[in-house]
């Protein structure tokens, strides 16, 4: 960051830029998927189980605490509650939204997720933090707003934003 001793982890950003590009492409996918027909609904699950598989080999570090109840509520609940239900959510929103407007609306994630710690954990984001949280609202509003149209190539409709 300026002005600190701190340093960025190379290995760290070039995650996050891997996370991100995985993620459009998830959109893109999904979206085709559903553009060809496809059983949007059926694309979630088959989502998790996936992410599943990707992770499971680290279930070999510690495995203990997956054969107690607490571990197996724990489990179930991410899986089900949080991971499987969200991903249902999400597809059935590429379905009826550009995959345009999904990635930017997915960018209240991170917002809402700060806005949680503030209310619920006390947290205190520092300055900066408080000009990228204002400046991504106010971006979402911006392409939020109704009634606005995207220049569209020679012969074809445009599309509105938001659709």
């Amino acid at each position: 960051m300026p002005g600190s001793e701190g340093r960025a982890d190379v290995l760290g950003v070039g995650y996050g830029v891997a996370a991100g590009a995985a993620f459009g492409v998830y959109i893109a996918a999904t979206k085709g998927v559903g553009a060809r027909g496809g059983d949007l609904d059926a694309a979630a699950p088959v989502s998790v189980v996936c992410a599943g598989l990707v992770v499971s080999p680290s279930l070999l570090v510690a495995p203990e605490g997956l054969f107690t109840v607490r571990g197996a509520m724990l489990v179930g609940w991410l899986a089900l509650g949080t991971t499987a239900l969200g991903y249902l959510l999400f597809t059935r929103g590429v379905g009826r939204l550009s995959a345009a407007t999904v990635g930017t609306l997915s960018l209240t994630e991170p917002l809402v997720a700060t806005a949680l710690g503030v209310v619920l954990l006390g947290e205190r984001p520092g300055p900066l933090a408080v000009v990228g949280g204002v400046l991504l609202l106010g971006g979402l509003v911006a392409v939020s707003v109704p009634g606005r149209r995207r220049t569209a190539a020679p012969g074809s409709r445009p599309e509105p934003v938001g659709r």
